[in-house]
């Protein structure tokens, strides 16, 4: 996953969980027509600090939600003036 986010300043992390375990993940580039705005850095993807906040926020979420056990994930994310943007959305 870490060189598809070297590649990508922004999309779609998906990830579907069944019986407490991750069965799935993909990741959707959006590029920066898609968004509408400028790339504004120049840089092409997520720097090896921002992945690793990326990493630490996902496995946050799974350790505050240890008791959900099966469902999805969507976590959108981008870069903006070099800060790493997240949220993330459960359905069960």
């Amino acid at each position: 996953m870490s060189s598809d986010l070297s590649n990508t300043g922004s999309g779609n992390l998906f990830i579907q969980l069944r019986q407490n375990e991750v069965v799935a993940f993909s990741i959707r580039t959006i590029s920066s027509d898609e968004r509408q705005e400028p790339f504004n850095s120049g840089s092409i993807g997520l720097s090896n600090k921002q992945q690793y906040s990326f990493r630490n926020l996902v496995i946050a979420v799974f350790k505050k939600h240890s008791n959900w056990t099966d469902g999805e994930l969507l976590i959108p994310f981008n870069v903006q003036l070099g800060i790493l943007n997240a949220s993330v959305y459960f359905r069960g």
